[in-house]
Parts: structure tokens; C-alpha cells; sequence
């Protein structure tokens, strides 16, 4: 078999994209993976990424020096060098590399040079990575990935994204040729035996289930219930403690109302199944940058897995799902009131409506529909 290297500067156990990659590939080719720590798949291989914690805080000031002067040559060469994947050397020369994002491709790039390998390098991009409005230090140490993706974006033989506004941003911003940049979504995979459950029009249970940060805002999650009548809907939130002061913080606020629970997380691989308990999923995103605007995420697709209804704010392309296969409501501006207004005016049988057609597509929104496009992708440059 035909050999792939998946390189992602992340914890490949909780990376979603990545994992999506080792289903759709892991029978067809042999896998190697490169992350800070591991998928956690017996026949995946791992190189695991570990800089020098002195040498990169040292190398943070230098950046920023050259940054100011566009040496950006210089500055990429500091970043992700060879020298921080242990036992590198025994890594076996790959027929194609699947890079997530600019640092990725870069990555990428050098390991070829150094090797003098001459292979595919396909670039799986998230969300837009250049989104950093009213972020000063942000955007200067991105300068030299801009800078690179701008001029060598052609490092790459195939450019994926997981929304199509996100996929079309980067083909505007890196004069990259329309069309080109092929949409994959986030989605989850199929879960065939959940079904739906009946809706208690005395009891309609809301969802949210993500991280605790401050940009997530979820103060304004938790004035939803403000404007719903509490002895009929209830809140349940299911948050992982990214940052602990805010999600004390967030504790804290909701113990003010009756009819909202914080939730212990549950594993990645149950939350579909933990979703299924409730009636509607919110997802409200502050439109306070490209990616929250045009956000498409998991959480969405976990929803659907759930056979949930789904309420969202003013999220443009959730709102295209949401149209598409009438699944739920959403806003035309952000606000609390309004979601809130938009909830209330359900009857019980629009939630069980959108409720059947969360179930309804539930297989065409999966990680079943996916999985043949990824391999599809793969088998274009390198075959089996």
C-alpha cells in the first residue's frame, strides 16, 4: 500500500478533520501523523511535535524584531523546523501529505527540501486563519504566513476548506483561481440508531455544548432565558473549561436562573447520543469576526446527529443549512431577544418537524457522505 502523512501542530485525539482523514484513508494506505499528541489509533504512526520551550520564547522576540522588517524568510524558517519532531529521522517517505494549515503547508515544504522529496502536498485549511481584526499582535505574527500563502499557495496541490464563504475568502484574498478551493464540512459521523423523541410542550429542553472563552460570549447564550417562560423552557449547557476564570464566571451568572443546568462534558464520541435528550440546539456566535459570521461548526452537524431542532443567530451559513433542509430557525441580527422571540413562536409540531428532518438527512449530512469525497481527493494524485 500507498503511504500518507497527515501534519497538524495539534492534538490529533481531539482534531476532528484529522480523524475524518484517518477514516476515509486508514484501509486503502499506510498512515504516518505528525501532532503534539497523538490520534490514538494503534496503526497510525506519530511523530511527535515538541519545540524547545526556552529556545521558541527567545525566538518569539527575535520574530517580531524581523517581522517589523519583513525579513520574513527568516522568520519561517524558525518556525516548525525538522528539528522539533522527534525521531524524524525514521520517518518513511510518503506519496502524498495532507497539511493543515499555512504553517502545515510550510512545514511541509521544508520536510520535502530537506529530503529532496518530490510529492503532492494537499493544504486542509479550517476556518479562515487570517482573521484577525482588532487583534494588533495577531496580526503581525501571521504577517509571514499571509506572506507565504500569498506567494506559494501553489506549494499545494489541492486546497480544501470547511465552509464555502471560508473557501471563497481565501480564493479573493491569495488571488487563488475561483473554484478552486474545495468545500469539506465539519460534519460528524452517522449515528444510525438515534431517532428522535417526543417533544413535551410543557418541557422543551434547549442545548449548548462547547468551550467556556471570552470570545464565545456566552453571556448572551444565558440571557436567552431572560425572555423565555422558565416553568416551560430550560437551558442545559455542557462547557469545557478552556479558560477557567470565564467559565467560573459563567457558573456563576446562571445560578441566577431556576431553569438552567451546567452539564459535566461528555466524550467526543457520545454527544450525539447525549444530544439526543433535548429538543433544540442553540449555536449563537457574536458576529464579531469573518469566522464567527461565517462559521460552520461541528456543533451544527452534531445537532443534526442528535435529531434535534436548531435555533442559531445571524450566522449566514448555518442559516443556508438550516433553509435548505428546514431544520430549524435562525436571526437576522444578533440578539438575545430575538432567538429567544424566534424559539417561543414554535409550536410543538414545528420542533417535531424539524426534529424528523434532522432525522431525515442525518445520513446525508454525516461523515458517510464525506469519507468517499477525502479518499476521492487522494486517489486523484496518488491512486491505491
Amino acid at each position: 500500500m500507498k503511504r500518507v502523512l497527515i501534519v497538524h501542530f495539534a492534538n490529533l485525539n481531539k482534531a476532528g478533520r484529522v480523524i475524518k482523514e484517518i477514516e476515509a484513508l486508514k484501509e486503502d494506505y499506510y498512515l504516518d501523523t505528525i501532532g503534539i499528541i497523538g490520534s490514538g489509533y494503534q496503526d497510525v504512526g506519530f511523530f511527535k511535535y515538541k519545540p524547545n520551550g526556552l529556545k521558541t520564547k527567545i525566538d518569539k522576540v527575535i520574530r517580531l524584531l524581523n517581522i517589523q522588517f519583513f525579513r520574513y524568510g527568516h522568520v519561517l524558517s524558525q518556525d516548525y523546523n525538522l528539528g522539533c519532531i522527534e525521531g524524524i529521522e525514521h520517518l518513511l517517505r510518503p506519496d502524498i501529505i495532507i497539511a493543515h494549515n499555512s504553517t502545515g503547508l510550510y512545514f511541509s515544504r521544508c520536510l520535502c527540501k530537506e529530503k529532496e522529496w518530490d510529492i503532492p502536498i494537499i493544504l486542509n485549511e479550517h476556518e479562515y486563519e487570517f482573521d484577525d481584526v482588532g487583534n494588533f499582535i495577531s496580526s503581525l505574527t501571521k504577517r509571514p504566513m499571509r506572506y507565504y500563502l500569498r506567494h506559494h499557495y501553489n506549494d499545494a496541490c489541492k486546497i480544501i476548506a470547511c465552509g464555502e464563504y471560508i473557501a471563497r475568502e481565501y480564493e479573493k484574498t491569495f488571488n487563488i483561481p475561483n473554484g478552486s478551493v474545495e468545500v469539506i464540512p465539519n460534519v460528524r459521523d452517522y449515528f444510525e440508531s438515534i431517532t428522535p423523541h417526543k417533544t413535551d410542550e410543557n418541557n422543551i429542553k434547549l442545548v449548548h455544548h462547547g468551550i467556556a472563552i471570552p470570545g464565545r460570549q456566552l453571556e448572551d447564550l444565558v440571557k436567552i432565558m431572560d425572555y423565555l417562560d422558565p416553568d416551560r423552557y430550560s437551558l442545559h449547557l455542557y462547557l469545557m473549561q478552556t479558560d477557567k476564570r470565564y467559565y467560573s464566571s459563567i457558573n456563576e451568572l446562571c445560578k441566577r436562573y431556576s431553569n438552567i443546568e451546567i452539564h459535566v462534558p461528555v466524550e467526543y464520541g457520545q454527544i450525539p447520543t447525549m444530544l439526543n435528550d433535548y429538543d433544540i440546539g442553540i449555536s449563537f456566535v457574536p458576529p464579531d469576526s469573518f469566522n464567527h459570521i461565517y462559521c460552520l461548526p461541528n456543533k451544527f452537524f452534531e445537532f443534526v446527529q442528535g435529531r434535534l431542532a436548531i435555533a442559531v443567530g445571524n450566522s449566514p451559513q448555518m442559516a443556508e443549512y438550516i433553509e435548505r433542509y428546514d431544520l430549524g430557525v435562525y436571526c437576522n441580527e444578533y440578539s438575545s431577544k430575538e432567538i429567544a422571540s424566534r424559539i417561543a413562536s414554535l409550536s410543538t409540531d414545528d420542533i417535531e418537524r424539524f426534529k424528523s428532518n434532522s432525522n431525515k438527512h442525518a445520513y446525508e449530512l454525516s461523515s458517510e457522505m464525506i469519507i468517499p469525497r477525502l479518499k476521492k481527493i487522494v486517489y486523484e494524485f496518488i491512486g491505491k
